[in-house]
């Protein structure tokens, strides 16, 4: 291949996606992943666990969540004393940064990053963080005072630990770092991770994002400003929604040059060729839809990409009146004259709202559309809302032509994101 075709045409070093690795509540590991994409599967079940009876809620019988249920993180991975030494959100993005790694042929026999550790990085984006150990540690103080804290709290806690557990697991010897940027902070993180690419700094990049939020604290907080359909489904863009069924998980996956890939052989899934980072400036939680639109126009530019090549826009679609309304208006706007064309839909329909993992499984979920050229799902969407005017797809299997696709993210601080990824051709 000639070094030109490894450049884009802004003359930068063009990234692709060589490894996957989701963990959701329809699936751990891309067999698992991509089959509950297929099937439509449906992740949202009834809300499990004693501590959540603290809330007192009247109907606590009925109350739903996206939780990944029976998780263990001694099925995927050996790794001495880890449960005691990290918290839940720290074990997925380890589980994920291990199939994104093997799916992308980039560990030894020892399970060990197999390249040059220092020419790696771990770009991960994390909302809440370690929120279990907060709310379990709290509650041994008020039991048995400061003695029944335990000695691992801030470690567990802090954000930066999941970031730092998989450099440790692995063997990454590069930068890493989290950010937080809320339900947009998957894809943030992945722009710091091209970026890194691009400069020279790191040849490849652990990248995405990860939460394990679904606790007594934040699920009370979410009924009490009004974001959670308590008692589900979640129906983006339905006439009837009434809010996010709250998820867990992790979206990891390894991006790195082509040239790089290209070098070692590796497998190639799909082609980032733009982004679009914007704020909105108006509110901390209600967004500001014109926000968004600038994100696709910048991605779509950054890509070198025309209006009517878009084939698919995974949105941010929250199932929240407000949210699925106004991205909508902006797409309606946007793509005024290729809307027929044009699928739109919501992975949060069969996952959850997973905060920051949702822009990296959305991501996955992306790639396995352009895989299969299929539609992701958008499950329980029954009855169009007449102020909608979007393609959304009415049935589990949705075969459509998907070249070129933007994945839309936008959160709580008025962030917002875009990634364009297209079909990978040399």
């Amino acid at each position: 291949m000639p070094d030109s075709d490894f450049l884009d045409h802004k003359g930068r070093k063009r990234i692709v996606i060589t490894g996957l690795g989701p963990v959701s509540s329809i699936g751990i590991g891309i067999d698992e992943y991509f089959d509950g994409l297929a099937t439509g599967k449906n992740g949202v079940s009834l809300l499990e666990g004693k501590e959540f009876d603290a809330m007192e809620h009247p109907e606590r019988d009925r109350l739903v969540a996206a939780q990944i249920k029976d998780f263990d993180i001694d099925n995927y991975l050996k790794i001495p004393k880890i449960k005691r030494r990290s918290d839940r959100f720290s074990q997925f993005a380890l589980v994920g940064a291990y199939h994104a790694l093997s799916n992308a042929n980039l560990l030894n026999d020892e399970d060990k990053y197999s390249l040059r550790s220092y020419l790696a990085g771990v770009f991960l984006g994390v909302g809440i963080g370690g929120e279990t150990t907060v709310e379990t540690n709290h509650i041994q103080m008020l039991e048995k005072g400061f003695k029944g804290v335990s000695p691992f709290l801030i470690s567990n806690v802090m954000s930066n630990a999941a970031p730092g557990n998989i450099s440790i697991e692995f063997g990454i010897n590069g930068p890493a770092q989290s950010i937080a940027t809320a339900c947009a902070t998957s894809s943030y993180a992945t722009v710091d991770a091209i970026r890194a690419i691009r400069s020279g700094d790191i040849d490849v990049a652990i990248t995405g994002g990860v939460d394990a939020c679904i606790t007594p604290l934040v699920y009370s907080g979410f009924i009490t400003n009004h974001a959670l359909s308590e008692f589900g489904p979640t129906r983006p863009f339905d006439k009837e929604r009434d809010g996010f069924v709250i998820g867990e998980g992790a979206g990891i996956y390894i991006i790195e040059s082509l040239e790089h890939a290209f070098q070692r052989d590796a497998p190639i899934l799909a082609e980032i060729v733009g982004y679009g980072l914007t704020s909105d400036g108006k509110h901390i939680t209600n967004i500001a839809s014109s926000g968004i639109n600038y994100a696709m126009v910048l991605a779509m530019n950054e890509g070198d990409i025309s209006k009517c090549k878009i084939d698919y826009i995974n949105a941010h679609g929250t199932s929240t009146p407000n949210n699925d309304k106004s991205e909508s208006f902006e797409i309606e706007s946007l793509f005024t004259d290729y809307l027929d064309q044009i699928f739109v839909s919501s992975t949060k329909s069969q996952i959850g709202h997973t905060v920051a993992a949702a822009g990296g499984l959305e991501t996955i979920a992306c790639v396995w559309a352009i895989l299969n050229n299929q539609v992701p799902p958008n499950l329980n969407y029954k009855t169009p809302d007449p102020e909608i005017n979007v393609r959304v797809p009415t049935t589990i299997h949705t075969p459509h032509e998907i070249k070129v696709v933007l994945n839309n993210s936008l959160g709580f601080g008025g962030h917002n994101a875009c990634l364009a990824i297209k079909q990978y051709k040399p």
